[in-house]
């Protein structure tokens, strides 16, 4: 599924028969700008170039931190509440133009994306590469 932004505000469902990159690829062939997608693969031939920025989906990130909580619970649930923190930012800018959505990101999401970015280098440094933390 394809949600469009402020110039192409349509949803379009591409079904394809197979989950390959092939699909992605054929539908979104010529496309510039920001991509936001899930993890699937199939996607980063797409945002290999220079033309393409693949956006990650927090929703994602948030998920391998919530699987990770039994097994390294206090890094994980540090994780989960930055996340949350962010969540909370995103909840209050529902109904605001795209404006003061984005001022309002520079001003709160901006500063904490920083400090989680730090906090992450540090305990990767710290995690096994191959645990659930890591």
């Amino acid at each position: 599924m394809y949600f469009g932004d402020v110039r192409n505000p349509y949803v379009v469902y591409d079904y394809t028969p197979r989950r390959t990159r092939d699909g992605p690829e054929r539908f979104l062939k010529g496309f510039r700008g920001y991509l936001q997608a899930d993890a699937f693969s199939g996607y980063d031939h797409i945002c290999a170039g220079p033309d393409v920025t693949e956006l990650a989906c927090w929703a994602h990130v948030r998920r391998k931190f919530f699987e990770a909580r039994t097994s390294a619970p206090v890094p994980a649930h540090a994780a989960l509440a930055r996340i949350r923190q962010l969540y909370k930012i995103e909840s209050a800018a529902e109904g605001f133009t795209a404006d003061d959505r984005r001022a309002l990101r520079q001003r709160e999401s901006v500063p904490l994306l920083t400090a989680f970015g730090e906090w992450l280098t540090e305990q990767g440094r710290l995690a096994l590469p191959k645990s659930q933390i890591g």
